[in-house]
């Protein structure tokens, strides 16, 4: 690209920048003067975080602990790629990403899993149990299933971003044997971009407990529609499963488990979302659904 075209697509991205940021404001401007929500005992506490200043979509301070939060970035040479050291583990990241991109990229991560956190996958106890097989759906940086590989039997990784691959495959090489990556989109069909979990695990019997942990950027409803033989199995199953998406996710998701008889609850705390340019009143959102076959 040209120079010229450096400044025009860099302009671009400011203008864009600067339109999301308002609207951001006034999401919080709009949940600030909102009247619903009445049922939340700690609904004036939320709102004061964000009178206060606060930005973060989780309105709990939790970015407060980890300002001073430590993670070099090393350069390994042996891969022509780069990595933190998180909880004595390399996790490596995409090759296009500039250390200002890791940096917060890692710390947006730290921030996401503490346990006090509305998207703590394993809050409150829901935690993975040894000799678990782990389904990692959009997995991303998986950093989660990094922190899990010690004690799990199996770990399959689905990432639909190819520029994930080559940092996921240089992370769990130590533990290749256990591990598959899948560069695929798990949905509700199968074809060369798309899979099933009922057709990627069709004529395999698991017989083991799994753990399905999900976040695939609202299709949430189409992984679980196309995994019906694995959910309904002998196999005991938990599910750990992002909400937030769209409006109605906790309500629908939660519906579509109990009918073939889970029991769900969700993890404490609230997301305001204002990445949904949908989003509208009661505006908070439950982050996790977390299921278990009774």
């Amino acid at each position: 690209m040209s120079r010229a075209g450096d400044i025009y697509y860099g302009i671009l991205n400011r203008i864009n920048a600067k339109k999301e940021q308002k609207f951001i404001q006034q999401v919080i401007h709009n949940f600030v003067n909102d009247s619903a929500n009445t049922d939340i005992p700690e609904i004036d506490e939320l709102k004061s975080f964000y009178k206060k200043g606060g930005t973060s979509p989780f309105p709990y301070h939790l970015e407060e602990k980890y300002t001073n939060l430590d993670a070099p970035i090393v350069f390994d040479n042996e891969k022509q790629l780069k990595y933190i050291l998180h909880n004595g583990k390399k996790l490596f990241f995409p090759r296009n990403f500039n250390n200002t991109k890791i940096s917060r990229l890692y710390w947006g991560l730290i921030v996401e899993q503490d346990l006090k956190s509305p998207h703590c996958y394993n809050q409150n106890g829901f935690d993975i149990v040894k000799e678990d097989v782990l389904i990692d759906v959009g997995c991303a940086d998986a950093m989660y299933s990094l922190d899990q590989i010690e004690k799990i039997n199996r770990l399959i990784l689905f990432e639909t971003n190819e520029f994930w691959i080559e940092a996921l495959n240089a992370t769990f090489e130590p533990w290749r044997e256990k591990v598959e990556i899948v560069n695929a989109f798990v949905s509700d069909k199968t074809d060369e971009k798309h899979i099933t979990l009922d057709d990627f695990f069709k004529g395999e019997v698991v017989n083991k407990s799994i753990f399905i942990k999900m976040d695939v950027e609202g299709s949430e409803m189409s992984v679980l529609n196309g995994a019906k033989s694995l959910l309904e199995s002998d196999n005991q199953v938990r599910i750990a499963i992002a909400s937030y998406h769209h409006q109605e996710d906790f309500e629908e998701l939660s519906k579509r488990l109990q009918l073939i008889n889970y029991t769900t609850k969700s993890t404490d705390g609230y997301i305001l979302f204002y990445y949904d340019k949908e989003i509208k009143s009661p505006f908070l959102r439950r982050c996790i659904i977390q299921e278990e076959k009774q």
